[in-house]
């Protein structure tokens, strides 16, 4: 049978899988597509399982973090406000002109979190530059209790960070002295966060509306406030 004219609804799974070896048109990744968005559960689990474990391995890596839940959330996105079930907007604008599914997510997978990856840098870069490097490795050591073979400048960063609010010692310590990944750290911070309320919408309905994006931005502007906070209290004990 012409695969153009194939019924490709009614075609089992365990065929699909086979098709999806030799499709030179497309057209069996265009139906694991459409499957994957009407969420057929084994369709889903073949798509973010063996389908793509490579390239969470490679997210894996670029990151230095489990990517799995992070690419599920990006590419289910968005998700049904009352039921959470995902509805693949992004799987559902495979088009099956050029490439396999597999190939299309693998590209628009890569090009976010790289963005990310690229970002997360920068703003690691920026820390630096807040402070020099040997008072940044201090930093780090502010979770230790103080003792005798402390250098001065040590001691000194230590006292800064007492000196600093709660709020910005805890972005601290989840986001640089623990390394805690950006969505774990603001579930910890949530307490913290307050956006102003705006167009009828109170605080908490704007926070909850927030995409994984949004709530990485505003992780990222705490731990740069709380760098920079730090750095002025840590230069003026330097300069006394």
């Amino acid at each position: 049978m012409d695969d153009n004219k194939m019924n490709w609804e009614e075609v089992s799974w365990q065929d699909l899988k086979k098709f999806l070896a030799n499709d030179p048109d497309y057209l069996a990744n265009r139906e694991l597509s459409r499957r994957v968005v009407l969420n057929n559960t084994t369709v889903v689990n073949f798509y973010l399982g063996p389908m793509n474990e490579g390239l969470v391995s490679k997210l894996n890596t670029v990151m230095g973090h489990d990517t799995y839940a992070d690419l599920f959330i990006f590419l289910g996105y968005p998700f049904n406000e009352k039921t959470g079930v995902p509805e693949w907007h992004r799987v559902s604008l495979y088009d099956a002109r050029d490439c396999t599914l597999k190939s299309y997510t693998s590209r628009i997978a890569c090009r976010h979190f790289y963005k990310i990856a690229n970002k997360e840098k920068k703003d690691r870069e920026r820390e630096c530059e807040l402070l020099e490097f040997r008072d940044y490795e201090s930093l780090l050591k502010c979770d230790q209790p103080e003792n005798d073979g402390d250098t001065i400048t040590e001691k000194r960063m230590k006292i800064a960070f007492e000196k600093l609010k709660e709020r910005d010692q805890k972005v601290l310590q989840y986001l640089v002295i623990d390394k805690m990944h950006g969505l774990d750290a603001y579930n910890l911070l949530d307490s913290f966060i307050h956006p102003h309320a705006k167009d009828g919408f109170s605080s908490d309905e704007i926070k909850a509306s927030w995409t994984i994006k949004q709530k990485q931005d505003v992780v990222s502007l705490m731990k740069g406030r709380a760098l920079k906070r730090l750095a002025c209290i840590f230069n003026e004990l330097k300069n006394k």
